[in-house]
């Protein structure tokens, strides 16, 4: 009798689960776990991945790429169950990297441990059968670590209803239902089929303000701005450019985070373009570069990855005017069903979006000494960034804190972004 494929619905939506019967998996030498440790390992598998992939950041050609051009990252750590037939079963697209561990909502430039880490991106678990498989690719990452390949195995944010995540909990190795998980909101916009939908989906205030900004915007620089469209037959170099000019000024480059054209950013965004699932707008004013989004397109999906706009050409809100200028394109041309901004909180997030997600990461620590080491050292300083950031916003200094980062990401610019150069 064929087996049906697992069914997983759109992040956010409801899932019906049952746990998996895990005799019945180990039962069978098909189910075996392999683990790929390779590009040549991963290669025969590339066509059965491509057509499981989910999100763009676990396609097998950006992943091979970013494995091959980012210097933290060793190697691919892939765990692989196949069906007879050679489709995937279950895998982590997962990579072995030595990196700082990277708090969740960071917010301010504390120290972050090194460390030897097992990562699983963005819908990385993947297959007919995901969520009856996840407990055995697991296992074998635990047992990487407790074997001293790496000291932490950092999962993929997944929504509370996920019946992997369900299956993880129920799973006989405590130590993910252990694992102190972060829980963030995971923003999306649904595009609705005329732009006056769309603004009747926002609050009246927002709605208002929104209104009264935009015709502010088309007053001041009627006949002086442009967007420019960009997807995966445009220039890629004009488009790294423009927005590393942006970049510069923003508060994200004193915390070494948001975009900047290094290697490995690069390396991502070529993948995007040989996949066809580049895709930006730019916002430029008086021939200068004001504004701009960046995402990646990927089955009727809008993945976000960057934003940004220079504060210095207008006191106007420029990246909310650019975002739902888009958003007048995307309710016109129908090549688009949601917009999704990605986890963490914004206040343009809270006001702007339509459909807010509860998720939740585990990141789990190998048994040995130092591994316990780093979970300790993880903890202090996310206990203290806490604790800064409450008094921060307390006193009301949250805003001179960012404008204090964009000054330090000015003057750090030349020593540390050559390859913008």
């Amino acid at each position: 009798m064929k087996e049906e494929p697992e069914s997983r619905s759109h992040p956010g939506t409801a899932f019906d689960w049952k746990p998996a019967d895990r005799h019945s998996m180990t039962d069978h030498p098909q189910h075996q776990v392999r683990i790929l440790r390779s590009d040549e390992e991963l290669r025969p598998l590339v066509p059965a991945w491509n057509d499981a992939t989910i999100h763009p950041q676990a396609h097998p050609r950006l992943f091979l790429d970013l494995c091959t051009a980012d210097d933290v990252i060793q190697r691919p750590h892939v765990p692989v169950i196949t069906n007879p037939d050679g489709s995937i079963r279950g895998m982590m697209t997962s990579r072995l990297e030595h990196s700082k561990l990277v708090r969740a909502g960071r917010y301010l430039p504390l120290p972050q441990p090194m460390a030897r880490t097992i990562v699983v991106p963005f819908d990385g678990i993947i297959g007919t059968h995901p969520s009856e498989t996840a407990p055995l690719l697991l296992d074998a990452l635990l047992e990487s670590i407790d074997g001293g390949e790496a000291e932490v195995v950092e999962l993929p944010l997944m929504p509370l209803d996920d019946p992997i995540r369900l299956a993880l909990l129920d799973h006989d190795d405590p130590r993910f239902s252990k694992a102190t998980p972060t829980n963030v909101a995971h923003w999306h916009i649904d595009i609705a089929p005329s732009f006056d939908e769309q603004l009747l989906s926002l609050g009246k205030s927002t709605r208002g303000t929104l209104r009264n900004n935009l015709n502010k915007f088309h007053r001041e620089f009627d006949g002086r701005h442009e967007i420019q469209r960009h997807d995966s037959t445009t220039d890629l170099d004009e488009l790294l450019s423009s927005s590393e000019v942006i970049a510069r000024q923003s508060y994200h480059r004193g915390l070494d985070v948001g975009f900047s054209v290094s290697k490995r950013e690069r390396a991502i965004y070529e993948a995007a373009y040989e996949m066809g699932a580049m895709w930006a707008r730019t916002l430029v004013i008086d021939g200068r570069p004001a504004a701009f989004l960046h995402a990646f397109l990927w089955k009727r999906t809008l993945f976000g990855t960057y934003m940004g706009f220079d504060r210095e050409i207008s006191r106007l809100p420029l990246g909310t005017i650019l975002l739902f200028e888009t958003l007048k394109e995307l309710c016109e041309n129908d090549s688009v069903d949601t917009w999704d901004f990605g986890p963490g909180e914004a206040d343009y997030k809270t006001r702007l979006c339509s459909r807010r997600v509860e998720e939740e990461q585990r990141t789990i620590f190998a048994s040995t000494l130092r591994a316990r080491r780093i979970r300790m050292q993880t903890g202090f300083f996310s206990s203290v960034e806490s604790t800064l950031r409450k008094g921060i916003e307390s006193l009301g200094l949250d805003q001179k804190l960012k404008t204090a980062l964009r000054n330090r990401a000015r003057t750090r610019q030349p020593e540390d972004h050559d390859e913008a150069e």
